[in-house]
């Protein structure tokens, strides 16, 4: 009695999933949440707390230290952006006082980013800013619609609250999701551009962590030479338009940091979305934080590259290999959650191609509202999504290999003139 109310509660849910997530309803939903942001950005930006302030200043986002970097980049003396006093007097200069008496932030990215701010700093502030999360919006767009070519596609990837929050703050969350997505749908026919568009990516190390390991797993030989010239020539273009100093400089301020993962502690507590960040925000001590940090990373990593070891298809491997990026690093904020469209847009993918599993698509829906709700209380709520999304694709793999051995058993006793007509089939 047990099994048949079980059976008929999921098949009711799988009625109502293809009732519910519809073309034309993601559309509706989608572009009404699309409106929404848009229209709560034209309201922060009229209270001044958007780009600029109600006298016309800009304001204190995260883009000011990449306009302030590509400054840099474009002077004469670029290692001056590892120097804080220079940096902070730049930051300074552009913005004045900090609100909540926050100090400016070192500048802690590679010399290879600034390859990317340079231009921004051939340009007004204002200008720049617009360019960088117009450009980089584009750029995430076409990665995930690159993925699922459909029309809905387009509004569903600006919906999730990582889009607003990194539009707001004006970060880099769109280029690193656009450079792994692109990187992903290029690996099978263009593992040699899959492999230069990784190594782009290198701007952020730490999300370069799982990437070898997986790739080495999946024998993406093709890929990882591509990868490593192409951050060779990055970082030996970055010495002779910037000069050496700029990776000592580097090397410096990457020193400087400390186990809180701030880069200026212990001013700034940043929201951490990871197994470190929420167990700090739960108060517990960073020697406790970081061992389960370490083990949940080693668990997540000896997964993803089991997947890519195994002749597991490539949407399900590509959309771990997302959760993967984003879950073992412990420095990941919410901006950088863009990262999770491109690992569903796979999920979804593979999905259209192959069946939904009962659950999956309510599951994907209970995980953008619970970051939604956890960006608006600033809860560190990552850690639950990755777990959520890892599980779907877990089952999908193991109810396909589940179904390879039954396909087995079938043909192993069925007699050879039958097996004949169906292979002819």
């Amino acid at each position: 009695m047990e099994i048949v109310l079980e059976a008929a509660t999921m098949s009711i849910l799988a009625e109502s999933e293809d009732r519910l997530f519809t073309a034309r309803r993601i559309w509706f939903f989608g572009s009404v949440l699309v409106i929404f942001n848009v229209m709560l950005l034209a309201a922060v930006a009229m209270a001044g707390g958007w780009f600029i302030d109600a006298s016309g200043r800009p304001t204190s986002i995260d883009f000011s230290f990449f306009w302030v970097s590509g400054r840099f980049a474009v002077a004469p003396h670029p290692a001056e952006a590892y120097d804080y006093s220079a940096f902070s007097a730049g930051q300074t200069a552009l913005y004045g006082s900090r609100p909540g008496g926050f100090p400016p932030y070192h500048f802690i990215y590679p010399p290879i980013f600034m390859l990317f701010t340079y231009s921004l700093g051939l340009l007004p502030y204002f200008a720049a800013f617009a360019a960088w999360v117009c450009g980089t919006f584009l750029l995430y767009e076409i990665a995930v619609c690159a993925i699922i070519p459909r029309a809905a596609t387009v509004i569903a990837a600006a919906a999730p609250i990582a889009v607003l929050h990194n539009a707001q703050a004006g970060h880099n969350g769109f280029l690193t999701a656009g450079l792994l997505g692109l990187s992903l749908v290029m690996m099978e026919r263009r593992p040699v551009v899959a492999g230069v568009l990784l190594g782009l990516l290198t701007y952020k190390p730490q999300f370069g962590l799982l990437l070898p390991f997986a790739l080495i797993a999946g024998r993406q030989w093709r890929v990882i030479i591509a990868a490593a010239m192409t951050v060779l020539l990055l970082a030996i273009l970055a010495a002779i338009l910037f000069g050496p100093d700029v990776w000592r400089g580097y090397i410096t301020t990457v020193r400087g940091l400390d186990g809180r993962l701030s880069p200026d502690p212990p001013q700034v507590e940043l929201l951490h979305q990871s197994v470190f960040g929420i167990l700090h925000w739960f108060g517990a001590g960073f020697a406790t934080a970081w061992t389960a940090h370490v083990i949940a990373a080693a668990l997540i990593a000896a997964i993803v590259c089991l997947l890519w070891s195994r002749p597991t298809r490539f949407a399900l491997k590509a959309s771990a290999l997302c959760v993967g990026v984003v879950s073992i690093t412990p420095y990941v904020l919410g901006y950088d959650l863009c990262i999770l469209s491109i690992a569903v847009a796979f999920l979804v993918q593979d999905g259209l191609v192959h069946g939904f599993r009962t659950g999956e698509r309510s599951v994907l829906l209970i995980c953008f509202v619970i970051s939604a709700l956890a960006f608006h209380w600033r809860l560190p709520a990552g850690p639950f999504v990755y777990v959520a999304v890892l599980a779907i694709v877990a089952r999908r793999v193991s109810l396909r290999g589940a179904v390879g051995e039954c396909r087995a058993a079938l043909q192993a006793t069925t007699p050879t003139t039958a097996v004949g007509r169906s292979q002819s089939r």
